[in-house]
């Protein structure tokens, strides 16, 4: 007996059959004909008696005289069947010669085994939508594609993720990895990791020095400004920003 997870998504488009076209669309890029309305049709492909074999659903896209432009034959598909290869043929060869129009393949798969049985699927797909609002919608798929991978590849992979993920994303990203199961850094992104805190830490003392010192209404040189800037070293910058908070001159704070 069907499942109401296999029947349910053939009441929906029964219910509104204007989604097939939409799926076919939008989703799958299927270039469509004009078309006014889109209805459902019956499922029995009749071959010789007593064999028919029944479609999960059969919609007709029509134009404003009702005539069929094309037929979209749903198949819900919850498990893998090679015999189904077989049949959906049948449905769309006898849909196409009833109706004398051509005929599409919709398949619905509730699940994402693709991401698991091929990662780099997952993460291309990420990384090609990294900039788009609904890209956190895709993380847990794409964890779970890191997550069926060996531990090198695994690392490699997560590599390229946070290298080609815009920074919004990339830091989202990581939130939900810390938040479910952990963060897969190779060695070379924890010292790049290591690197930019170090470099953001000597970016804010460098700020705070050239502000203390302007609060003090001392006058800095361009020169020296950009010395103080290209400054890494936060033990120096730490002993400016003292010395810049009680100096008299700006050789004060810079003596050696």
């Amino acid at each position: 007996m069907p499942s109401a997870e296999h029947e349910t998504p053939i009441a929906l488009v029964q219910r509104d059959p204007e989604v097939v076209a939409w799926l076919l669309s939008e989703v799958a890029g299927v270039p469509l004909p004009a078309h006014a309305s889109v209805r459902p049709h019956p499922t029995e492909a009749r071959i010789t008696v007593p064999s028919t074999y029944h479609a999960d659903a059969v919609l007709v896209l029509c134009d404003e005289a009702d005539r069929p432009v094309l037929a979209v034959v749903l198949e819900v598909q919850r498990a893998w069947d090679p015999g189904k290869l077989r049949s959906w043929r049948i449905y769309l060869a006898h849909v196409e010669m009833e109706l004398e129009v051509s005929a599409a393949l919709l398949l619905y798969i509730p699940r994402r085994p693709l991401a698991e049985r091929h990662p780099a699927v997952a993460v291309l797909g990420a990384l090609a939508h990294g900039s788009e609002a609904e890209i956190d919608d895709v993380f847990p798929a794409l964890a779970a594609a890191l997550d069926s991978l060996g531990e090198t590849d695994r690392i490699s992979y997560y590599d390229i993720v946070l290298a080609g993920l815009p920074a919004g994303a990339r830091s989202r990203w990581e939130d939900f990895m810390t938040a479910t199961t952990q963060r897969w850094y190779s060695e070379k992104f924890r010292k790049m990791e290591a690197d930019a805190l170090a470099a953001g830490a000597a970016q804010g003392k460098s700020q705070d020095v050239l502000l203390v010192l302007a609060a003090r209404e001392i006058t800095v040189p361009a020169d020296v400004r950009d010395k103080v800037l290209a400054t890494t070293d936060t033990d120096l910058l730490e002993r400016w920003l003292r010395r810049a908070a009680t100096a008299a001159t700006l050789d004060e704070v810079f003596a050696s």
